[in-house]
């Protein structure tokens, strides 16, 4: 060991009290200073922290070298103290001994003599750098910035920095006997006990593994180093730190999302752009034809290729982006901008959608599927047959309750096979997560689009008068321990359960209605136990599992869902709007007493309905907020706020 007392405070000192004439001291330790005082007073007026070592007489001016044991032993025990009397024996020796003192006969030949001052010097000064390091150490544990721990080879906690009343009970325990059964932590708590025990017994340090640890608002990802602690070359436990990165983790990750969010953006807009240079090169020729409306559809296009390009400039100075403009398709005019060019002239186009009709996709893929579905439709029944002119088209756009259809006339009257779909078409259907329905009966073909997401119209409800708590929970699904829920002012925590096995299980706080209803609500934090975690706002018709039923939420990777369960004996539908420039927070659910509609905000102030169906809840229903996972070993825990709940007079 390296002795600290040299660097921090130069030569260490040895102390020679009361000697007339003095032994020749300085050729026995001459790597040591040496002072030399005439009695006791004198000596404890000199005993600083850089003396190492103290040699006196039996007999001093002011007492004896008994006496200035006491008194030294009293300041400091980290000082050797020699006391080397001028007659005595076996009786002599005892009584300083009593003191904690050495004795140094006087019958010890020079060789003695110097073997014993040059080992009390070296004890002395090994003990100072001790008491320095343990000092070192106490100061360390005191540390506000980080938490510093000592284990035994068993995980037992011996020493624990920043020691508050919490931390003291830590003291004598393992981290696998803190973990409380069904507590959200134990998991974490148990791997930090296996991690000690994995270094007590390899002797292989762990060095900067980050983890989160804990759940909601008072999760934290720490940065852990943990070292084997060796005494005289043996692991007899483990000294560990522990670093809060939190604020370097939330950082970064907000800078990859704005990455993640670009990414996709630029993504987007290169798929965007697509659709208005196809209108310019469709109408160009028009337009030199001198075709008035080609100029307005020519101006059209520009001006979307110019929102484009100040929307991606805007979201590379960080600000916010209109999600309407980026993430959604009107697809009414959409269809009728697409027949202009495919089949006029050729037949015509029957829309029975609102101009307010949205499709949740970009522009970008609705465009390219209506075109194909359109050209099908003119092929079908552009055949000559004589010489005869090719018969006129009729093509039908209209809403299915969870998506759209087109169906057109066939030539072929008698035939019942439908039209071949390309690979091009499925694969965009597909890729949506959408399902893609093909027949033809009567000389009718007819392509179905389904859970595809779709407002056909802005909710209609009657006016909302009285507002309603949320007074009920429930626990839907199968938990070993139950979910929980926590209510402080207008901010609700709700955890899912955690069982012994896979499946999925929620948390539901909700309020019974009767009739036209419309929640809103602000999810503050989501903290997945898995990455199947969701959160969000649903309507219900009972609180069963098999409950006709319609949800809104976040997932764990920050997109929102949208589920859907339309009848007790039909399986639950799912789809997911990534957003592409920013998380939606907000999330609202309206019933209108016939359909629910779904709609997201990332402020709370401009609304956007994503998707509506029309669901059986005649009756009672229940109405509010949840939390799901289908992890079994951590709950997922969701945190809300700015919670809504509006009714008409009738609603009780």
């Amino acid at each position: 060991m390296t002795y600290l007392r040299r660097y921090l405070d130069g030569e260490p000192t040895v102390l020679v009290v009361g000697f007339d004439d003095p032994p020749q001291v300085a050729q026995v330790v001459p790597e040591y200073e040496l002072a030399f005082v005439a009695d006791r007073e004198a000596a404890l007026a000199a005993l600083d922290e850089g003396v190492v070592c103290l040699l006196a007489r039996d007999s001093l001016p002011d007492g004896t070298g008994d006496d200035l044991a006491t008194d030294v032993f009293e300041v400091t025990d980290d000082v050797s103290v020699l006391i080397a009397p001028t007659a005595g024996g076996a009786d002599r020796a005892g009584a300083v001994g009593l003191t904690g003192a050495r004795y140094v006969p006087p019958s010890a030949s020079r060789g003695q003599f110097a073997t014993a001052l040059a080992s009390g010097a070296e004890s002395g000064e090994r003990r100072r750098s001790e008491s320095l390091l343990a000092d070192a150490f106490e100061q360390l544990l005191s540390t506000r910035s980080e938490t510093i721990y000592v284990k035994d080879a068993d995980g037992r906690y011996l020493a624990v920095s920043n020691a508050d009343e919490r931390d003291r009970s830590l003291l004598g325990n393992t981290d696998a006997q803190l973990a409380r059964e069904g507590d959200a932590d134990a998991p974490l708590l148990e791997r930090r006990h296996r991690n000690a025990l994995t270094v007590a017994e390899s002797g292989e340090p762990i060095l900067g593994a980050v983890e989160r640890f804990g759940q909601g608002e008072g999760a934290a990802w720490l940065e852990r180093t943990i070292y084997p602690w060796r005494v005289d070359g043996s692991i007899v436990g483990v000294v560990g730190i522990e670093r809060s990165v939190t604020e370097r983790h939330e950082t970064r990750a907000a800078l990859q999302t704005r990455i993640d969010r670009l990414e996709r953006f630029t993504s987007y807009v290169s798929q965007e752009l697509r659709s208005p240079l196809q209108v310019v090169d469709a109408y160009l020729d028009l337009a030199w034809a001198g075709d008035e409306v080609a100029f307005d559809r020519l101006a059209e296009a520009t001006d979307r290729m110019a929102e484009l390009v100040d929307a991606l400039e805007r979201l590379v100075d960080g600000q916010q982006v209109d999600i309407e403009r980026t993430q959604t398709a009107r697809i009414a005019a959409i269809a009728r901008d697409v027949w202009t060019v495919v089949g006029d002239r050729r037949g015509s186009l029957s829309v029975a959608l609102s101009d307010d009709a949205v499709v949740n996709a970009p522009e970008s893929t609705i465009r390219p599927l209506l075109e194909a579905f359109f050209e099908t439709a003119v092929a079908a029944n552009d055949r000559s047959d004589g010489g005869r002119e090719s018969r006129s088209v009729e093509v039908s756009l209209g809403a299915l309750d969870d998506g759209f259809y087109v169906e057109h006339t066939h030539a072929d009257a008698a035939g019942d096979d439908p039209e071949p779909v390309s690979p091009s078409v499925r694969s965009t259907v597909e890729a949506q997560g959408w399902t893609l329905g093909v027949s033809r009966t009567d000389g009718v073909a007819r392509y179905e689009v389904r859970n595809c997401m779709l407002v056909t119209q802005r909710p209609q409800v009657p006016e909302l008068r009285g507002d309603r708590t949320l007074d009920g929970s429930a626990t839907v699904g199968s938990d070993q321990f139950e979910g929980r829920v926590a209510v402080d002012s207008d901010r609700w925590t709700l955890s899912s359960g955690r069982s012994s096995h896979e499946g999925q299980r929620s948390e539901f706080a909700y309020a019974a209605v009767d009739g036209p209803v419309e929640m809103t609500a602000r999810l503050r934090r989501l903290d997945e136990g898995g990455p199947d975690g969701t959160a969000g706002l649903t309507i219900r018709s009972s609180l069963s599992t098999d409950a006709v039923s319609g949800s809104v939420g976040r997932t764990a990777g920050g997109g929102t869902e949208v589920r859907w369960q339309t009848a007790a004996t039909t399986a639950e539908t799912s789809q997911r709007l990534d957003a592409v420039v920013g998380q939606h927070d907000w999330f609202r659910l309206t019933f209108d007493g016939d359909r629910v509609t779904v709609s997201v905000s990332v402020d709370g102030r401009s609304w956007q309905p994503v998707d509506q169906r029309t669901l059986e809840l005649s009756g009672r229903a229940y109405v509010g907020l949840i939390v799901s996972d289908t992890a079994s070993q951590r709950r997922c825990t969701a945190v809300f706020d700015d919670v809504s709940v509006r009714v008409t007079d009738d609603g009780r």
